[in-house]
């Protein structure tokens, strides 16, 4: 029924936040031990996280040996600390939101 439907999507999507949060964790945390290196406190990228656990569930779906997959959770969490982005005080902008436009987007507006 659609209310199932609805209720596994939701789940999902709840089971994929929990997921990639705990790769940040990870990755958050083995930043923290790094030390400063850089001028401003770095942190990994949710937009990417959620990239990589795509990624993860199409691998475990066929594979279930452990070491591979921590071997992927590792690739995962390297690279998530590779590509963080900093962190900058005082840098709260409310945002800008500009009106909307009515009509169509370009690519769905009649040629004839």
């Amino acid at each position: 029924s659609k209310t199932e439907l609805v209720y596994q999507d939701f789940y999902a999507d709840v089971l994929r936040l929990n997921i990639s949060t705990l790769l940040l964790r990870n990755a958050k945390r083995q930043l923290d031990n790094q030390g400063k290196k850089k001028k401003h406190p770095h942190a990994p990228n949710m937009t990417q996280a959620l990239e990589y656990i795509s990624a993860i569930v199409d691998f475990m779906r066929g594979n279930t040996d452990n070491v591979r997959i921590q071997l992927i959770l590792h690739y995962a969490t390297e690279d998530l600390m590779r590509h963080s982005v900093p962190i900058r005080k005082g840098r709260k902008y409310d945002r800008v939101r500009k009106p909307r436009r009515s009509g169509y987007f370009m690519p769905y507006k009649r040629t004839a």
